[in-house]
């Protein structure tokens, strides 16, 4: 935890905030966030949407397949685990690496397009709260909600055009 103390106040903060259990509707930010934990702990300082997707499907499957873990309604993880155990037969008992290496190996249509998809909006809904200033800045001055798919083109314009915001 020395690495978390020397992190500054105001990111301790929003750091607090993307992680406020009280934000989330689904289990995609944790299941996220665990996913770039994975990859970091692994030595690896890039991984792709797919990669990441992957690893939460591959974290999500025992405990939904094997143990009936519900992750609410609103949450597409059960779908994707499903198909994985009742059309592409995969033991419920197989573990995270092996999970993830088929599903990044994998050449079905179907699945590849449901873990896609989970890349989607979950990235821009954990880091959000690094924008949310800009964001308020933003729709002050267009005087309306921004849509969520305008407001994750608006976070990639951020991250273009401003070397400043440390995410």
């Amino acid at each position: 935890m020395k690495e978390y103390d020397n992190i500054n106040t105001n990111k301790k903060i929003l750091l607090n905030k993307m992680l406020d259990p009280s934000k989330f509707t689904t289990s995609y930010k944790i299941m996220w966030f665990y996913a770039i934990y994975k990859e970091m702990l692994s030595g690896h300082k890039k991984a792709s949407i797919k990669k990441l997707s992957a690893n939460m499907v591959s974290a999500a499957y025992y405990p939904i397949e094997h143990e009936n873990l519900d992750f609410g309604k609103l949450d597409k993880l059960s779908y994707i685990t499903f198909y994985l155990k009742n059309n592409l037969k995969i033991d419920t008992l197989e573990n995270e690496d092996y999970i993830c290496w088929y599903i990044m190996g994998s050449n079905d249509e179907k699945l590849n397009e449901m873990v896609i998809k989970l890349g989607k909006y979950v990235p821009y809904r954990l880091i959000r709260p690094f924008y949310d200033d800009f964001i308020k800045d933003k729709e002050y001055k267009i005087c309306k909600k921004m849509p969520d798919a305008y407001i994750n083109k608006y976070i990639q314009e951020l991250n273009e055009e401003k070397d400043d915001i440390d995410v």
